[in-house]
C-alpha cells in the first residue's frame, strides 16, 4: 500500500520556480494556497522575470472569456428534479418547489445561490478537469454514510476544485482517502466514500481529472513567452535589446560578473536609458529580431483559436466576430450549447453524477430513482434552431417532387417518427404521406382562355396573353395580403404553442395525481369504460373556454385589421367589430377552432392510454391500474403531445386565413359596389391542385367556389370558410380580391 499522498500534475512545489511536478504529501494544496498568496498580495506579475504561466484563469484573456461564458450559460440553466426521466417522457412533471431537495439546491452553501454553485463547478471541471462535493450537516459537520452507504440529506454542498484535493491508494491502485483544506484550516481527510467526485476521464490517471486548460498549456505558455517578450520590449521604450560581444576571452567568474554588471545597467528603474559601449574589445550587437519577425500575431490567433476550440465555445459566442455572417453567428450559438464539447454535453454529465453518485447514495428511497435534468426549454438559441429545421423540412416536401413529411423531417434532422405522423392537425394524402397543404402538383395551371358561363357567373379572360398579365397581377395582389399576415401567423403561432403546452402540462398532472390518489371503483385495465376513461381527461367546457380566452383576442385583432385595410383599399369605412355578422362569425370561428383543437386532443389522450392498457391484465381498482400502468401511459402520452410545434404550425395559418378572408368576405358584402370577388393563390407548386382549379375564377359574393371543381364540395364561399371540408382549409393560403363593378 502506498502511504504518499498524490494529486496530479498541474504546477511545481516551489511558487517562484513552476514547472511539471508530482505532487506527495501535502505539496499541491500548500502550492494552491502559495499561488494564491502571491497572485492576491504580490500581484499576477509578482516576479518580472517568472518564466512560465501559472493561473490561466487570470492570465491569459481567451482562457478566462471561454470560462467566464461556459460558466455563465451553465447558471442560466436551472436544475429540475424528475420522477419519470424527462428524455423518454417530454410530458415528465418536476417534483414540487417545496420539496426538501429541491430546497437544497435552491441554495446549497449559505453564501452561494444554485447559479453560483454549479457555475463554480464549471469551472473547476474545466480549469483542473475535477469537480468534488463535500456534504455537510445542518451544524456545519461532514456528513459519514451510514453501514449501508446511504446519506442523510445533506443541508449544504460544498464544492471544492480539482487542484485543491489530494488522495491515497491501496496497492490496487483504489483510492482510500481524499484530502483537502480551506485557505485558513488544517487539511482534512475524508474516506473515499465521503466525497462526490465529478471528473472528465484521464486514460493516465483514471482516479482523477484532466480539465481542458490543462491540455492547453503548452499553446497557453507559447502565448505567456511572447506577451512577455512584448511586454519587456514596450516597457524597454520599443528596443528590443542586443548582445555585448567581448573579444577577448574571459574566465568563468569575469563571465559572471560581466553578466552581473549588464543586468544591474538594464534594470527596471534604468529602462529606456541609451547605453554607450566603448572600447576596442567590445562590440554592441543589436537584437534584429521583432515581434513581427517571430510571427506573434499569428501565434496570438492560433492560441486564441485554440482555445475556442479546446473549452467548446465558439469564436463568435467570445464576441471576436472579424469572421462572421449572420448565418455562422447562429450557427456558433447553436454549437456553443450542442457541440461535443459544449454546455448540453456537460450538463448531462453532471445530471449523471447527480444521479448515480449523489441521488443513489441518498436514505430516502424515493429520491434513488429521482431523474436529475437541466431544464434548457428556455434557450433561445435551441429554439430558433428547431423552427429552422421545421420549417426547412416544410420547404423540402413544397419544392422537391416526390417529397414527403418523413423523409424530410429526417433529412433536416427533425426527430419525428412515423407513429408521430398520426398526432399531426395536418391531413396527409396519398401512399407516401405528405401533407396535402405542401403536397407537389404536377399539372400546370388551369387555361383562364375560357369563356364564362353564359348567365355571367364567371368573369371572361379574352386571350391568353392577357391571361398570362393577368396572372402576374392577380399574384403581386396575392403577395401583398400574404406580407400583411405574416406577423399575424408568428403571433398566432407562439399562443398555440403555448397552449398546448399548458394543456400538455394540465393532463400530464392529472393523470399523474388520479395514479397516486384517484377513484378507487373496481375496473379491468383492458376493459375500460367511457366512464372510467372521463376520469382521466380535463374537462372539455372548461379548456374550451380557456382557448377562447387565449386566442380569441388575437382572432378578433386579425379581423379588424384586415376588414379595415379592405375598407381603406375601396374607400369605404370598416362595418365594425360591434356588426351581427362580425360577432357571429369570430364566436362561430372560436367555438369551433376551441372544440376542434380541444376534442383532437381529447381523442389523442384516451387513445394513447388505452393503447398503454390493452395488453395489460390488471385487475382492480381504476387508481392502482393507473398506477401499475403509469409508465407505459406516459411514454404514449409523449407520442400525443410530442408535435406540439407541427400543431401550432397548422393552426397559425389556417384560423388567421380564415379570420382575414372572413373579414374580407363581410367587408365586401356590405359595400354597394362589390357584388363578387376573384379567387387568389400564391401560384406556386405548393398551392393544392383544387385550389388551382379556382384561380383568378369569380363569383358572386355568397355563392360557393366548391362548385367549380372537378370534384365539387360544398360550403367554399370563401378561402378558409368554415363550412368548407378540413382538405379544403388546413393551411390554406389563398384570399379572394374585390371585383368592382367598373371592373365587370
Amino acid at each position: 500500500m502506498s502511504n504518499g499522498w498524490m494529486g496530479v500534475d498541474r504546477g511545481n512545489p516551489d511558487p517562484l520556480k513552476p514547472g511539471p511536478r508530482r505532487v506527495t504529501t501535502k505539496g499541491l494544496a500548500d502550492q494552491f494556497y502559495a499561488d494564491t498568496f502571491l497572485d492576491t498580495v504580490l500581484g499576477v506579475g509578482y516576479g518580472s522575470n517568472r518564466e512560465q504561466i501559472r493561473a490561466p484563469y487570470r492570465e491569459s484573456v481567451w482562457v478566462h472569456a471561454a470560462v467566464k461564458i461556459k460558466g455563465a450559460a451553465v447558471r442560466s440553466v436551472p436544475l429540475r428534479f424528475y420522477e419519470t426521466d424527462p428524455e423518454q417522457d417530454p410530458t415528465a412533471v418536476p417534483i414540487g418547489e417545496d420539496d426538501p431537495l429541491v430546497q437544497l439546491f435552491k441554495r446549497p452553501m449559505k453564501n452561494m445561490t444554485a447559479s453560483m454553485f454549479f457555475e463554480a463547478g464549471t469551472h473547476h471541471r474545466i480549469l483542473s478537469g475535477e469537480d468534488f462535493w463535500v456534504l455537510h450537516d445542518e451544524r456545519g459537520g461532514i456528513l459519514r454514510p451510514d453501514s449501508a452507504g446511504f446519506f442523510d440529506l445533506p443541508a449544504q454542498v460544498q464544492p471544492i476544485a480539482g487542484t485543491n484535493v489530494e488522495h491515497r491508494e491501496d496497492d490496487k491502485g483504489n483510492v482510500i482517502q481524499w484530502r483537502f483544506r480551506a485557505k485558513t484550516a488544517n487539511p482534512v481527510t475524508l474516506a473515499a466514500d465521503q466525497i462526490i467526485q465529478f471528473r472528465d476521464y484521464d486514460m493516465h490517471n483514471p482516479n482523477r481529472g484532466v480539465g481542458d486548460v490543462e491540455v492547453l498549456m503548452r499553446a497557453l505558455q507559447q502565448e505567456f513567452t511572447a506577451e512577455r517578450y512584448t511586454e519587456a520590449l514596450l516597457e524597454n521604450s520599443g528596443d528590443p535589446g542586443g548582445f555585448i560581444k567581448i573579444k577577448e576571452t574571459l574566465s568563468p567568474e569575469t563571465q559572471r560578473e560581466v553578466q552581473a554588471q549588464a543586468e544591474e545597467e538594464f534594470a527596471v528603474e534604468n529602462r529606456g536609458r541609451h547605453k554607450v559601449i566603448s572600447g576596442d574589445d567590445v562590440e554592441y550587437i543589436p537584437n534584429k529580431l521583432g515581434p513581427r519577425d517571430m510571427e506573434f500575431i499569428m501565434l496570438f490567433q492560433k492560441v486564441r483559436d485554440q482555445v475556442a476550440s479546446t473549452l467548446g465555445v465558439p469564436l463568435p459566442v467570445m464576441g471576436v466576430l472579424d469572421r462572421a455572417t449572420w448565418n455562422n453567428y447562429a450557427q456558433a450559438h447553436f454549437a456553443f450549447w450542442t457541440g461535443g464539447n459544449g454546455v448540453i454535453p456537460y450538463l448531462r454529465s453532471v445530471e449523471d453524477t447527480i444521479r448515480s453518485l449523489f441521488l443513489a447514495r441518498l436514505k430516502e428511497p424515493r429520491y434513488r430513482n429521482l431523474f436529475p435534468q437541466f431544464d434548457t426549454s428556455g434557450i433561445t438559441a435551441l429554439q430558433a434552431h428547431t423552427v429552422e429545421k421545421a420549417e426547412s423540412a416544410r420547404d423540402l416536401v413544397r419544392d422537391v417532387p416526390g417529397m414527403t413529411w418523413p423523409r424530410a423531417s429526417t433529412i433536416v434532422g427533425l426527430e419525428v417518427d412515423a407513429e408521430e405522423q398520426d398526432a399531426l392537425d395536418i391531413a396527409l394524402v396519398g401512399k407516401d404521406k405528405i401533407p396535402f397543404e405542401l403536397a407537389i402538383s404536377r399539372t400546370e395551371l388551369p387555361d383562364e382562355s375560357q369563356d364564362a358561363d353564359e348567365d355571367g357567373d364567371e368573369e371572361p379572360v379574352d386571350s391568353v396573353p392577357a391571361a398570362a398579365a393577368g396572372m402576374r397581377r392577380l399574384l403581386e395582389d396575392w403577395r401583398q395580403l400574404e406580407d400583411d399576415v405574416d406577423e399575424f401567423d408568428r403571433k398566432l403561432k407562439s399562443k398555440a404553442r403555448a397552449y398546448l403546452r399548458k394543456y400538455e402540462l394540465a393532463q400530464t398532472r392529472k393523470i399523474t395525481k388520479f395514479a397516486r390518489d384517484g377513484k378507487r371503483t373496481k375496473a379491468t385495465a383492458s376493459k375500460l369504460t367511457e366512464k372510467e376513461i372521463a376520469f382521466l381527461l380535463l374537462l372539455r367546457e372548461e379548456w374550451d373556454a380557456l382557448f377562447i380566452a387565449d386566442i380569441g383576442p388575437f382572432i378578433e385583432e386579425v379581423v379588424a385589421s384586415a376588414g379595415t385595410a379592405l375598407a381603406d383599399e375601396l374607400g369605404v369605412t370598416f362595418i365594425g367589430m360591434t356588426d351581427p355578422d362580425v360577432i357571429e362569425f369570430l364566436l362561430t370561428q372560436e367555438i369551433k377552432v376551441a372544440e376542434g383543437v380541444n376534442s383532437t386532443l381529447a381523442k389523442l389522450v384516451k387513445n394513447k392510454v388505452l393503447d398503454a392498457l390493452r395488453e395489460a391484465d390488471t385487475i382492480g381498482t381504476l387508481q392502482e391500474i393507473i398506477a401499475a400502468d403509469l409508465p407505459e401511459i406516459q411514454g404514449n402520452l409523449r407520442k400525443a403531445f410530442s408535435t406540439r410545434d407541427q400543431r401550432a404550425s397548422a393552426i397559425a395559418p389556417t384560423e388567421v386565413a380564415k379570420a382575414r378572408n372572413g373579414a374580407r368576405f363581410m367587408q365586401m358584402r356590405k359595400t354597394k359596389a362589390v357584388k363578387k370577388h376573384r379567387w387568389l393563390t400564391a401560384g406556386d407548386a405548393a398551392v393544392r391542385h383544387s385550389h388551382q382549379e379556382l384561380h383568378g375564377r369569380v363569383l358572386k359574393l355568397g355563392e360557393n367556389f366548391g362548385k367549380l371543381l372537378s370534384s365539387p364540395v360544398n360550403g367554399l364561399l370563401f378561402p378558409g370558410a368554415g363550412g368548407a371540408p378540413a382538405k379544403e382549409v388546413v393551411n390554406c393560403r389563398c384570399s379572394t380580391q374585390p371585383v368592382l363593378e367598373e371592373d365587370s
